[in-house]
């Protein structure tokens, strides 16, 4: 043998050297137990046991990822159960129905004044002459186009026996120490005017909490005339005189019954004064009213 051993070499013999050294070892300690044969020592077929071990098979990265999961698709109105949609199809028709069936509604009037005639007798009051107190009494007859629509003639007189002097007027006449001429200008004999009469509202009251009655406000205008009584120039003596006359006012009335009614009804009449102004004499009356027709 070369004395110059390379290393590889020398690893090679003490490989060989320590393997040696295992086999005695082992051998001595079968001889000790009796065994008295050798071991048998089975190689292991390397290709038997790759054969035997299970292949592992190493999955594709990006195919081993799981794949996302669908989106849930959008919804569909299921079916409903037969008492929900009997419950739903009802509240629909409800709801569909109802916007056909928003309408104003008005109840029924229990008095009707379409087609119809009112005649009315009056007493009432002129209070606002500072020196005259008249207590017209007249008449008025409405005739109604429409229900809420009518005009009217009225007529009223307010002469001797139906007015009464002021207590001004009675001062001023009978006290000696003041010189006034008591003559008055314009007195008030009667009145005649025609007016349109609208009742945009009808309602329904309770009287006592006994007895319900229904009712209409209206609002009158027109024009008409008056005669007026007035002392001649000198003094002597007196003339009348026939104006023209506005007429302006509202009114309040009850329904009794179907043919039956009460009223309160106010007149605003203005007027030309002799010698110039304005006398504006306000006449506030309750008269009863008997309708014709229906």
């Amino acid at each position: 043998m070369n004395a110059k051993t390379t290393p590889l070499a020398a690893a090679r013999i003490a490989a060989w050297t320590a393997a040696s050294v295992v086999l005695l070892s082992a051998g001595g300690a079968w001889a000790q137990d009796g065994e008295g044969s050798s071991p048998e020592i089975k190689v292991a077929n390397p290709e038997a046991k790759a054969e035997e071990s299970p292949e592992i098979k190493v999955a594709n990265p990006e195919a081993a990822k799981p794949e996302p999961a669908p989106e849930p698709a959008p919804a569909e109105a299921s079916a409903p159960e037969p008492e929900a949609a009997s419950t739903a199809s009802s509240g629909d028709a409800d709801l569909y129905w109802g916007k056909k069936r928003d309408l104003a509604v008005v109840q029924k009037r229990l008095f009707t004044k379409d087609g119809r005639l009112e005649f009315t007798v009056f007493g009432g009051i002129i209070p606002n002459d500072p020196f005259l107190t008249y207590i017209p009494v007249g008449g008025r007859i409405n005739y109604y186009f429409v229900e809420s629509l009518s005009v009217e003639v009225a007529g009223a007189y307010t002469g001797s026996g139906v007015r009464s002097e002021t207590d001004l007027k009675s001062f001023l006449k009978n006290n000696e120490n003041i010189q006034a001429n008591t003559d008055l200008l314009d007195q008030q004999i009667w009145r005649a005017n025609a007016v349109v009469v609208w009742s945009p509202f009808y309602g329904k009251m309770a009287l006592l909490d006994d007895y319900l009655s229904h009712f209409d406000i209206n609002l009158a205008a027109g024009l008409g005339v008056v005669q007026t009584e007035s002392p001649t120039v000198d003094r002597d003596g007196t003339q009348t005189e026939i104006k023209p006359e506005g007429a302006l006012g509202a009114g309040f009335r009850f329904f009794l019954t179907d043919w039956f009614a009460l009223r309160l009804d106010y007149r605003q009449g203005i007027f030309q004064k002799v010698g110039g102004g304005v006398s504006t004499p306000s006449e506030l009356t309750l008269g009863l009213s008997f309708f014709t027709g229906g």
